[in-house]
């Protein structure tokens, strides 16, 4: 072997000795769990099925989900829905829990691992407490930091410190919960695809209707009704007015008696080709876009019916399943939107429209 091959393979050996190294130093946090630990909550084993209420407690307010019969609310948004799965990972999470090994005892220790108190101030840390229907406590721990890689890829870790004990511990498992209303509830509530639309009319107290239209599913060509003379509608402006019903997203949930709605509120009504129709009641109340959402049956034009979607009938009752009873704080591109003008839609000179 010649001394330049020589020298090539001593880099060769050098490049890969520091792979090899950087590969072990970037794993040194993945643990190795033995799933034959101690469960870290053994009484919820046994118990799970009598869980009927749900709180978690941070340092930005408290989520509190209580079950009703068979389904489950969320409380601090009188009762809006939670999806029962949801629910069930939770405390499937908890039962398969289990202690890895044991941490600090030592309280100036805790925020480390973010087990604190979580009524301290500056706390990170987050109470978690399951009740039976009696109000009863099956579980009480305080979750701290969480590992999304601890034990490898896909599995996670956490350290927590249950209630009563000085003793942290890291435990197996995907706790990753909050006292955000988002980490329960679906922030979208409908979902209405522009493809979907055949027409659209909307009624502004005040303001000129706004009315669009297509006659043929699957046309790109939608139609406005009222344009003024030597105007033209803007293709562009009226596809956009289209897709506002898709994937609509909220900011918040009330019920309906809590928000007080104007006299006179404005009103879209959204009607596709398989005749859902679809009316929004709107208003802005104190400084925000409220609505109500309420979704009916008509007359349906589109002959397209292979039984592989759900029908106008099914659409209906999903979306009167979130929306009744309920108002929804709007997200500006949906508000927005609603909010359009007959001149809104209107080419403006010198865009090109032909």
């Amino acid at each position: 072997m010649t001394p330049r091959n020589l020298s090539i393979m001593a880099v060769v050996t050098a490049i890969t000795v520091i792979l090899a190294a950087a590969a072990l130093f970037s794993q040194g946090d993945i643990v190795t769990a033995n799933r034959s630990m101690e469960r870290a909550f053994p009484d919820l084993v046994s118990r799970a099925n009598e869980v009927a209420e749900i709180s978690v407690t941070d340092s930005d307010g408290t989520a509190t989900i209580r079950r009703d019969g068979e389904s489950w609310g969320l409380i601090e948004r009188g009762g809006y829905p939670v999806a029962t799965e949801r629910v069930r990972r939770v405390v499937l999470s908890l039962t398969e829990a289990r202690l890895v090994e044991p941490k600090t005892s030592q309280e100036d220790r805790y925020p480390r691992l973010e087990v604190e108190d979580p009524e301290s101030e500056g706390a990170r840390s987050r109470q978690l407490t399951l009740k039976d229907a009696e109000g009863e406590t099956i579980v009480a721990t305080i979750l701290g930091k969480r590992n999304p890689r601890l034990f490898g890829p896909g599995r996670s870790g956490v350290y927590l410190r249950r209630q009563g004990e000085i003793q942290a511990w890291l435990s197996d498992g995907d706790l990753e919960l909050s006292s955000d209303v988002w980490d329960w509830l679906e922030r979208v509530i409908l979902n209405v695809s522009q493809r979907d639309i055949a027409e659209i009319v909307i009624n502004r107290y005040g303001k000129e209707a706004v009315r669009i239209s297509r006659e043929t599913e699957g046309s790109d060509e939608f139609t406005m009704a009222n344009v003024p003379e030597g105007e033209k509608a803007d293709p562009d402006a009226l596809s956009r007015l289209a897709g506002t019903l898709s994937f609509v997203s909220v900011d918040d949930i009330k019920p309906a008696s809590e928000i007080e709605f104007p006299e006179r509120p404005s009103i879209a009504t959204f009607t596709t080709f398989d005749g859902l129709q679809v009316k929004v009641t709107y208003a802005i109340v104190k400084a925000q876009t409220w609505g109500f959402f309420e979704a009916a049956v008509i007359e349906q034009t589109s002959t397209d019916d292979d039984g592989s979607e759900q029908t106008a009938t099914e659409k209906a009752a999903e979306i009167n399943g979130r929306a009744e009873g309920w108002a929804f704080r709007l997200a500006v591109n949906q508000s927005q939107r609603l909010f359009t003008r007959a001149k809104d839609l209107l080419a403006k000179e010198g865009d090109g429209t032909s």
